[in-house]
């Protein structure tokens, strides 16, 4: 029996042909086109909220740096004020120091002038009066008793005057409060006397060149003394202790001696008194 097969193209083997290939070539080619020409899209702007942001944190701190800027100008300001009063107070240091020393001196004068006004307030009669009234014993011993009170500062207390008039006065001229300053200076460098200060330091009324530094005993007199000679100034010296003889006439041996030919107590200070001078001794 016979079959028959449909005749075959006697041509090259056939290979199948996708109808949908030269479309999708096509679509690639388009999109390509299209993508060449499609916008970009559109980005968020940030960078103006940045700037504003950066604006904003300018504003906050730009106060707070003034503030601090003012504070240490501030500071600095006050510590050149201080600066100034330090100086300014450095200077005056000396100027009250010898103010307050010039005070001082001033006050020991005044206490001196009070005491001795109240002492011979109650004094009114003379030795020479008192010799020819007709008890000397009972009123010589009442007037010595005075005299002698107002007197006993003046010969006990130890002191030693330093002449200033032959001075090399180079500029300010020498007071007491230079004296008392550079007396003080060189006792307090020796042992012991390191918070030494004087008794007092007084101008003589009558002399003024004259200038006594009182003492407080015998030993603190020659300290003094050694001292004042070298240590205050060219020219300036230290006048001694002299006695002078002196004769007295027209008073009677009574007034002067008692009934054993001693001397009377407060004979030599009511002397000095009338005479005004210091009597040490009556032969």
């Amino acid at each position: 029996m016979g079959i028959s097969t449909p005749e075959r193209n006697p041509g090259p083997t056939p290979f199948l042909i996708d109808p949908t290939a030269p479309t999708k070539g096509r679509t690639r080619k388009l999109t390509e086109k299209g993508a060449q020409y499609r916008r970009p899209q559109e980005q968020p702007d940030t960078s103006s909220d940045e700037i504003e942001c950066i604006q904003d944190e300018r504003s906050q701190l730009n106060p707070q740096a003034k503030k601090n800027a003012t504070n240490k100008e501030l500071i600095v300001a006050l510590i050149e004020i201080t600066q100034q009063q330090n100086e300014t107070i450095k200077k005056l240091e000396p100027t009250l120091i010898d103010q307050n020393s010039n005070l001082i001196d001033e006050i020991t004068q005044l206490k001196t002038r009070l005491d001795d006004l109240s002492v011979s307030t109650p004094v009114a009669r003379s030795w020479a009066s008192v010799a020819a009234a007709g008890n000397p014993t009972r009123s010589n011993a009442t007037i010595g008793q005075a005299a002698s009170h107002k007197h006993h500062s003046l010969i006990d207390t130890f002191h030693c005057t330093v002449d200033i008039s032959r001075a090399d006065n180079e500029g300010d001229r020498i007071s007491a409060s230079t004296v008392r300053a550079a007396v003080e200076k060189e006792i307090r460098i020796i042992d012991d006397y390191s918070k030494w200060r004087c008794r007092a330091v007084t101008v003589d009324q009558k002399n003024l060149n004259q200038i006594k530094i009182a003492c407080r005993n015998e030993v603190e007199h020659q300290l003094v003394k050694s001292v004042a000679e070298t240590k205050i100034g060219a020219g300036v010296r230290v006048l001694r202790d002299e006695l002078y003889p002196i004769r007295v006439d027209g008073v009677k041996r009574t007034a002067v001696l008692d009934e054993n030919d001693e001397v009377r107590a407060g004979a030599a200070e009511t002397f000095s008194e009338e005479n005004e001078t210091t009597v040490a001794k009556i032969s």
